[in-house]
């Protein structure tokens, strides 16, 4: 859960600094990219159970392609209308996995539980959002460069490797089950 709000604090953390050093605009854009990204995780959020259903287990990889493919766009946008697009695709990626994180969480334990492991989820969400920009900072630093555009490479790249052990971890599940239905 913190690693995700890690990955969905970066954006607000960077966006309006990332505007002005991409040349596209002032705080007025920034606010408006900011808005797209926030209506498009709103209303992901409300279809997240049809969204659910329709890719079943590939949910979240399909989810988190999504993201990955916003920030692609995002590092690589010419026009303001580009960072929208890619801000709107962020939003849906991050504003469906959120509610099935937090479902997925809460149905996993006993129903006595269930108030606890939302205790546990809010203060990873606080506590992503603190520490965003202190993990991300940091290892851009480490790295040389702490450019909002280099952050969001950074973000990239983890949620690349992160889609690749997914699928390794499906194509690896997939084969054990069909080699035991076959015994």
């Amino acid at each position: 859960m913190l690693a995700f709000m890690l990955v969905i604090y970066v954006v607000p953390a960077n966006l309006a600094l990332f505007v002005v050093e991409s040349g596209l605009g002032g705080s007025r854009e920034s606010g408006m990219a900011m808005s797209c990204l926030s209506a498009s995780a709103i209303i992901a959020g409300l279809l997240g159970v049809r969204a659910r259903a329709r890719f079943g287990r590939y949910f979240f990889v399909v989810m988190l392609s999504y993201m990955i493919a916003g920030f692609l766009i995002l590092l690589n946008q010419p026009s303001i209308y580009l960072l929208l697009l890619a801000l709107l695709i962020i939003g849906l990626g991050a504003g469906s996995l959120l509610p099935y994180i937090i479902y997925s969480a809460t149905s996993s334990v006993e129903s006595a539980c269930a108030v606890s492991v939302m205790g546990i989820i809010a203060t990873a969400a606080s506590l992503g959002q603190f520490i965003t920009p202190l993990i991300w900072d940091g290892l851009a630093f480490m790295f040389g460069d702490t450019s909002s555009h280099f952050i969001f490479q950074l973000v990239t790249v983890s949620c690349g490797v992160v889609l690749l052990f997914m699928l390794f971890w499906h194509a690896h599940s997939y084969r054990k089950n069909k080699q035991q239905s076959a015994l």
